[in-house]
């Protein structure tokens, strides 16, 4: 094998370092062993535009990654035979340029990038996190039509949840249910956030990106409510959508009028372990009236676990699989009953052991170590 050549090539449809951080934690962890190619679709510029008028966009410096923004030689691509062009004259550049010609996978997270998949000479992978959601029910389906033909044409397809094997077992039964990963090493060596978030209150916490699937209904009725209570949000407030994202800011900028309300982010992730520590109870209030809320596996769960906080969600269907230490509300007596349930009765030592097996069972090394064994690696 050319050790000069790249041997995964991963297709970004977010930002590098966007919150649901599934793809850049497997360039990261992918990298310690492998060259990886980050292929940035959102920086994608037609090649006049990057010649003359705008910047390539800043990417960090990495061990054994390259970040690839397309290039389109072919002006109007809102034509769809000139996108069909440009993208596969990306790809035979990846091809001859960059990837390794015997041993190299397009490991997929988004379907969007089903169309490009026949450009790629080699082996496939689809890597199911998470459900399809777009407003635009055009697209929705569009975009549902896709996930069916990758899931029934990829080479290796795997899920990272019970939920998601269920869901999609009728179409192509997964080569297995791999861990749901979360980024341990900044638990074991987290940075001091140097901020205290107070103890004259019990800290109901949220930590993540803070968007439009949050229950913010929920949310306004507890903290109005329960005045005893401080309910701490960490995050950025990250929606991919504009109209969203400032529904968004609009709503926590309303919440921020609650003296018991208290928002705040981190420049660093490794200071988020701190802020979790903080917390009495970590929190999930999502609106699972939306499938892709329904259908989630949060990440946050085995944060929460990590640090040993219990833990009450809304009705997302995978976080019912561990009652001992997740209690699931329905409505806001429900939250309240709980979060005074566990204020009063927390953890004893067999289950916060227990959370801690789970969150070591769920890292990012455990993840990709599995698949790559799994594709002979």
């Amino acid at each position: 094998m050319n050790k000069k050549k790249y041997n995964f090539l991963i297709p970004f449809n977010l930002p590098w370092d966007w919150s649901a951080d599934y793809q850049r934690q497997t360039c990261l962890e992918l990298s310690k062993k492998y060259k990886v190619i980050a292929y940035i679709q959102n920086d994608r510029k037609f090649l006049l535009k990057k010649l003359f008028f705008i910047k390539d966009a800043k990417y960090p410096i990495l061990k054994n990654i390259k970040f690839y923004a397309p290039i389109d030689l072919i002006p109007f691509k809102r034509f769809k035979v000139t996108q069909k062009l440009n993208d596969l004259i990306n790809f035979k550049v990846l091809e001859m340029c960059y990837l390794d010609k015997n041993k190299k996978i397009f490991w997929i997270f988004d379907p969007v990038f089903y169309p490009v998949l026949k450009y790629f000479k080699g082996k496939n992978l689809y890597d199911c996190v998470d459900v399809i959601a777009n407003k635009d029910p055009k697209t929705y389906e569009l975009i549902k039509e896709y996930e069916k033909k990758l899931i029934k044409e990829t080479d290796y397809f795997f899920v990272n949840s019970e939920t998601l094997r269920e869901k999609h077992k009728k179409i192509k039964k997964p080569v297995k249910v791999i861990p749901q990963g979360f980024c341990i090493d900044i638990y074991k060596k987290p940075l001091d956030v140097g901020k205290s978030l107070g103890n004259k209150k019990p800290i109901i916490g949220f930590i993540g990106a803070i968007n439009q699937r949050i229950d913010f209904d929920l949310v306004f009725n507890l903290i109005k409510r329960n005045q005893k209570w401080n309910f701490v949000f960490w995050g950025n407030i990250q929606d991919s959508d504009i109209r969203d994202f400032q529904k968004t800011s609009s709503l926590i900028n309303k919440l921020q009028k609650f003296d018991n309300f208290i928002f705040g982010k981190s420049k660093d992730r490794a200071e988020v372990p701190n802020i979790v520590k903080q917390f009495d109870i970590g929190i999930i209030p999502y609106d699972v009236s939306q499938e892709a809320s329904y259908y989630c596996y949060p990440m946050k769960l085995f944060e929460y676990f990590y640090e040993n906080k219990p833990v009450v969600s809304s009705g997302v269907k995978e976080v019912k699989k561990f009652p001992g230490l997740v209690k699931v509300a329905n409505n806001v007596e429900e939250w309240e009953k709980w979060i005074k349930y566990w204020l009063d009765n927390p953890l004893n030592d067999d289950s916060k052991r227990y959370q801690i097996e789970l969150a070591k069972k769920n890292s990012w090394e455990k993840k990709i170590s599995q698949i790559l064994k799994l594709i002979g690696y």
